[in-house]
């Protein structure tokens, strides 16, 4: 089944139905924007990269992931951006910003503010064992 993934990065879901496995993880951003491939999240049956454009329902009907992972900061979009959108969406998995802040919790309550029901959170990358 062909759908809007970009196939050249590598963004595709496997050719067999990909409605039997569900991802679990959904790493937003440009794969290239996570670091050297040793440094960013693995890509595997259970974690797929998509651009901040390609989140959107589709996307989540497709992959119905538990967790989006993206870095607090991208190129052309931030966490709140990306807050706001699965807000919207009504998601209802845990959002996840990686980041490596002195003080995350200032961020995580306003972003809580503004979306009162997601589930959103800060790790620092050493947490998931990333050198961002």
């Amino acid at each position: 089944m062909k759908d809007d993934f970009d196939m050249e990065c590598g963004r595709a879901p496997s050719p067999a139905a990909p409605e039997e496995t569900p991802r679990n993880i959904v790493a937003v951003g440009d794969v290239s924007g996570w670091g050297d491939a040793a440094e960013r999240p693995a890509q595997s049956d259970s974690v797929i990269f998509a651009g901040f454009n390609e989140v959107n329902g589709g996307l989540m009907s497709l992959l119905k992931p538990a967790i989006i992972l993206s870095p607090l900061v991208a190129l052309d979009f931030d966490c709140t951006d990306l807050a706001l959108k699965l807000d919207a969406m009504g998601f209802s998995g845990s959002y996840i910003a990686v980041a490596d802040l002195p003080r995350p919790e200032m961020v995580e309550q306003e972003i809580r503010s503004l979306c009162t029901d997601l589930d959103f959170g800060i790790v620092a990358p050493g947490d998931l064992g990333l050198t961002l």
